[in-house]
């Protein structure tokens, strides 16, 4: 009788060390994924680091606001900052002003830069509204 409840505690000894060897090897496979998700994730943020301002204003004005524009520019000159804003589609004066004073604040925030800053809406390379905000 004891030889058998032997045999019985050597077998589940066995199951019990072959399930953590393969345990072991799937958090293993985990971490690795892991790992390729964050290496993967820094490379993306150093393309970020290495635009400058008017690349990183440029592209930032889009995400906000690229259903109403197809291109986005801003430059710095030595009289003043300014921002040439292709339009999609013709937009009222109000909804210009308001896009206008977002986008202003956003450079001058971004920038670090006191003063106004010059904003062009162009649609079909016609200067449509433009301003100092």
């Amino acid at each position: 009788m004891k030889i058998y409840i032997y045999i019985l505690l050597l077998i589940f000894t066995g199951c019990s060390a072959k399930n953590n060897a393969q345990h072991n090897i799937a958090v293993a496979a985990q971490n690795d994924n892991i790992k390729e998700v964050v290496q993967e994730s820094q490379s993306q943020n150093i393309e970020v680091d290495y635009m400058n301002f008017d690349e990183q204003n440029k592209q930032d004005i889009m995400l906000a606001y690229g259903t109403l524009l197809d291109d986005a520019n801003v430059n710095a000159w030595a009289k003043g900052t300014e921002a040439n804003l292709v339009g999609k589609i013709l937009i009222s004066q109000a909804t210009f002003n308001k896009i206008a004073n977002e986008i202003s604040q956003y450079i001058r925030d971004f920038r670090k830069i006191d003063g106004k800053i010059s904003i062009y809406y162009q649609v079909k390379e016609k200067v449509v509204y433009q301003g100092k905000y």
